[in-house]
C-alpha cells in the first residue's frame, strides 16, 4: 500500500540519494552543470526551509520508493507539483501516479493548479 509521509530535515539524505540516482545517467551523458544530480544537500535544505515548499516521501509499506515536492504560492492557497522522483529500480510500478492522487486528497492541502 502506497502512502505519503511528510519529509523532515532528517530525510534530506534520502531525497538527495534518490535525486542523484535518477539524474546520474543524464549527467554522465551531457555533463550539464545545472543537472539535479549535482544539487547539494545545502540547496535541498534551503528548499526544505521555504515556507512554500513541502517534501513528501513516497512509501510502499515501510520502504521509501521516492519523493515528491509541492510548491505553493505565498498565500499557500494554490500549489503545483515541483518534482516527483522514484528510485530507478522502483519505476514503472505506479508509485508516482498513486502518490499524486494521494497528494490531491490530503486534508488541509492547497488547491493544486
Amino acid at each position: 500500500m502506497v502512502q505519503l509521509q511528510k519529509a523532515s530535515f532528517s530525510d534530506l539524505g534520502v531525497v538527495q540519494e534518490i535525486q542523484r540516482q535518477i539524474f546520474e545517467v543524464w549527467y554522465d551523458k551531457y555533463r550539464d552543470e545545472h543537472n539535479p544530480y549535482l544539487e547539494t544537500k545545502e540547496n535541498i535544505e534551503e528548499k526544505f526551509s521555504r515556507p512554500t515548499s513541502f517534501y513528501y516521501l513516497i512509501k510502499e509499506r515501510e520502504k521509501t520508493v521516492g519523493f515528491l515536492r509541492l510548491q505553493t504560492n505565498s498565500e499557500q492557497k494554490e500549489g503545483w507539483l515541483a518534482s516527483v522522483a522514484i528510485y530507478p529500480k522502483e519505476q514503472r510500478k505506479g508509485y508516482a501516479s498513486t502518490a499524486i492522487t494521494l497528494l490531491s486528497k490530503l486534508k488541509n492541502t492547497v488547491q493544486l493548479v
